[in-house]
């Protein structure tokens, strides 16, 4: 069998405390401490349609913490196709996830993103369906709301901060030129008519 690569983009981002320092590696330590279960620290991002976000697998590895942020939602099924390049049109059906050997209930997962945690310094996979600001409003939830590890009056901003080399260059040679690498707007006018 053959190995495949598949490149993926690590965003770098700062946790920047609003009332000065701190150390989001410990600090979410110790909020996961005190919010060791699942059930403990489960946020609900959608009551109506039973939408959850949840700090998963975290794990200290290599000084850091690694971990995963998912979003499910209870009870929701999946959508199926059945390709047949010859049919005139392809059949949908819905899914359900299948219980587990003990009976358990399963949701699928709508979206994941991954992170590692170094002191304040933290790199994120995003997904198309999490991205770094969900999960910075997920960890001031935890830190703060659901665990109180953070005062009410502060709070972590993930910003992105370019190293010493990128300000110095942007510094030296003001930008010129910014390429887009997508068409910002489709030429191909839209099926309602609006532009």
């Amino acid at each position: 069998m053959r190995s495949e690569s598949v490149q993926k983009r690590l965003n770098y981002k700062r946790a920047n405390y609003l009332q000065g320092s701190g150390n989001l590696q410990a600090d979410l330590k110790a909020a996961l401490n005190k919010a060791s279960t699942v059930g403990a620290r489960k946020e609900i991002v959608n009551a109506a349609e039973n939408t959850f976000l949840l700090l998963n697998s975290v794990r200290s590895r290599w000084t850091m913490l690694f971990g995963a942020l998912l979003i499910y939602s209870r009870g929701r099924n999946h959508s199926l196709v059945t390709e047949d390049d010859a049919a005139d049109e392809l059949k949908v059906e819905q899914m359900a996830p299948p219980p587990d050997r003990s009976g358990a209930r399963r949701d699928f997962v709508e979206s994941l993103l991954f992170f590692g945690i170094k002191g304040n310094h933290v790199v994120v996979l995003q997904s198309a369906g999490l991205r770094a600001r969900q999960f910075e409003t997920h960890l001031n939830w935890l830190l703060q709301t659901k665990t109180s590890v953070l005062a009410d009056e502060d709070r972590i901003e993930l910003a992105d901060h370019p190293t010493k080399a990128a300000i110095q260059q942007v510094l030296k040679s003001p930008v010129k030129k910014v390429s887009v690498g997508v068409p910002l707007q489709s030429r191909a006018p839209s099926p309602c008519g609006f532009r």
